[in-house]
């Protein structure tokens, strides 16, 4: 068991028996002499507000801020839910407490978002900069991104580069690494170098699992590249035929996670315009590859 800080420590008394009764809801039903609360007919909802308490009253250190990590779709299905926005909150409060970093990680991607709580990016900073400290790279990312795109008010790409590294050393993240390889690919500063951000492409490419949306945006990267005969000069081999195959992966693990996932209109439309890159990229090459 688990006893850094417990759930009976952290709340109240009334604030368990309410846990309890939101866990009973869904785990028991109307015959059993258990209380329950009848707070929804949606069948999801209550199974995602029972499983929510229940990782709370697990009181075990790998539940806490598990389910909300793995399902954020159905943390922005139900965010305005009073049921499910109280349960969430305390969840993830009781994790911070117990300085867990995914939970301050979560946490401050719900003040980012206006999730849960009201939008405060201050307040975000704040938590994803204790994830920081405590190994976060998730955090790390979210740090970058502010910095790289300016939502404190300028752009700062030396400290968004600064964050991507920390957090690709922490666990050799993907995501930061395709990340710092962005900003190397980009602009004219001193951070401009194309053969560096090719090599972080690649490295990345290790650190994901194939078919996954990690997978696609690698890929997708790594295949602008390698199509690409100009970029030959600053040390990056031209490769039709493994642009080719660089690209279906991408197609191919896009169109994977639009089918698995509800997402908005205009993240549908971002992902659209990835697909159709991906697409266009493949004629591309087979006409190279026939010449």
């Amino acid at each position: 068991m688990w006893t850094k800080i417990g759930s009976e420590e952290f709340f109240t008394g009334t604030q368990m028996e309410w846990l309890e009764n939101l866990h009973n809801y869904w785990y028991h039903g109307e015959d059993d002499e258990i209380p329950y609360v009848p707070f929804t007919e949606d069948e999801e909802l209550a199974a995602e507000c029972a499983s929510l308490a229940g990782e709370i009253l697990m009181d075990e250190e790998t539940f806490i801020g598990s389910h909300l990590s793995e399902h954020m779709d159905k943390v922005r299905k139900y965010a305005n839910h009073e049921v499910f926005k109280r349960v969430a909150l305390m969840n993830l409060e009781f994790g911070a407490a117990n300085e867990l970093p995914a939970c301050i990680n979560k946490l401050g991607e719900c003040y980012f978002e206006g999730l849960l709580v009201p939008q405060d990016v201050k307040k975000a900073i704040e938590y994803f900069t204790e994830g920081v400290r405590l190994g976060s790279a998730a955090s790390g990312i979210n740090l970058g991104r502010i910095y790289e795109e300016g939502l404190l008010g300028s752009a700062d790409r030396l400290r968004a580069a600064h964050e991507y590294g920390r957090a690709a050393l922490m666990d050799n993240s993907a995501e930061a690494l395709w990340r710092l390889g962005d900003l190397m690919a980009q602009g004219d500063d001193e951070l401009h170098d194309v053969l560096c951000a090719y090599h972080l492409y690649r490295k990345a490419q290790g650190h994901t699992c194939k078919g996954s949306l990690e997978a696609s945006r690698v890929a997708l990267r790594l295949a602008r590249m390698v199509s690409e005969p100009t970029l030959a000069d600053a040390g990056i081999p031209y490769e039709p035929i493994r642009a080719l195959g660089l690209f279906q992966a991408a197609e191919h693990g896009l169109r994977v996670y639009l089918m698995g996932h509800a997402l908005s209109d205009t993240e549908r439309l971002r992902f659209d315009v990835l697909i159709t890159e991906a697409i266009d990229g493949q004629e591309r090459m087979r006409l190279a590859c026939a010449c």
